[in-house]
Parts: C-alpha cells; sequence; structure tokens
C-alpha cells in the first residue's frame, strides 16, 4: 500500500470512511468510486439487480433489517430483472 493514489496521485486515501470497505487500498476516496462505477456502467441492469438482491439478503443475515423490509426489496429486484432491457 501507498501513501499516494496510484491512478491521480492524491494523498485523500481515507479506507475507513466514505463507505469503503478496505479493498483497493492503492486507490484515493474519488478513484475508488469512479472505479466501481466503472465497473457498474458495464453491467446490465438485469445483472445489477442480482447483485443488489445478494447484497441485500446479506444485510438480512447481519440483522440489520427485517423480514418484511428484505421481501419488499427483493420483490422488487425481481420485478427489475423481469424488464426488458
Amino acid at each position: 500500500m501507498t501513501d499516494r493514489c496510484n491512478r491521480c496521485g492524491s494523498y485523500a486515501i481515507n479506507h475507513h470512511c466514505h463507505g469503503r470497505d478496505g479493498s483497493d487500498g492503492d486507490l484515493c476516496d474519488v478513484c475508488y468510486w469512479r472505479k466501481r462505477a466503472e465497473n457498474i456502467r458495464n453491467t446490465t441492469l438485469k445483472e445489477a439487480a442480482i447483485n443488489l438482491e445478494n447484497s441485500l439478503i446479506g444485510f438480512y443475515s447481519n440483522g440489520a433489517w427485517t423480514e418484511g423490509y428484505l421481501q419488499a426489496t427483493v420483490d422488487m429486484c425481481g420485478i427489475i430483472r423481469a424488464m426488458k432491457e
């Protein structure tokens, strides 16, 4: 791990802030999120809904959400997956 971002040279690397998960330690905060946006741009709507649903199930497993809230959100992901792209 370096003190500077290997994409832009910034020193603004805060692994514990701004929703970062500790990965990509060589990227500053802006480049960290920019990289994720680039990955999402190449994802279809259906793939994004499946990924979101899997993340939500993980939140529920950790006790962060109630079952009703989880089910409503998973239902919405199913609707998105069923949509034509």
